[in-house]
């Protein structure tokens, strides 16, 4: 895993995925990192099965998607917000990555600290919506 609870998010990826106003308005981000949209296709319907919620709780859900994925996700998943990183520059900026490129994402609160840490093919709809409602 990139980064840990605690740690602050690279301000170039809190740049990239969360605008300005939401930042300003004290809103936390979920930002999940993965390659292509096939291989994530069931994670990505349960963040946006929980991105209402989440949006509810001042959370916006953001997928930081790869070089390998497809771009016809966006209308699938509307509670999602997609950022292509099809140079790697934003998972890169994170930190080492982990073992063969595993989905990994992190709750940001509004300061840009990591207050919540998933990585694995499932379980980010989860860890969202548990930290979320603290």
């Amino acid at each position: 895993m990139a980064l840990s609870v605690g740690d602050a998010v690279p301000p170039e990826v809190l740049k990239e995925c969360c605008s300005v106003q939401a930042q300003r308005a004290g809103k936390r981000a979920l930002l999940f990192f993965y390659e292509g949209d096939e291989a994530c296709a069931a994670e990505l319907a349960a963040l946006d099965e929980v991105g209402g919620e989440l949006f509810l709780r001042g959370c916006d859900v953001h997928a930081v998607r790869g070089g390998g994925g497809a771009a016809a996700a966006a209308l699938r998943y509307p509670f999602v917000t997609f950022v292509e990183d099809a140079s790697g520059q934003l998972r890169a900026a994170m930190g080492p990555a982990t073992a063969e490129q595993a989905p990994e994402s992190y709750l940001v609160d509004s300061i840009g600290t990591a207050v919540s840490c998933c990585v694995g093919a499932s379980g980010h709809a989860e860890a969202a919506m548990e930290y979320a409602s603290t």
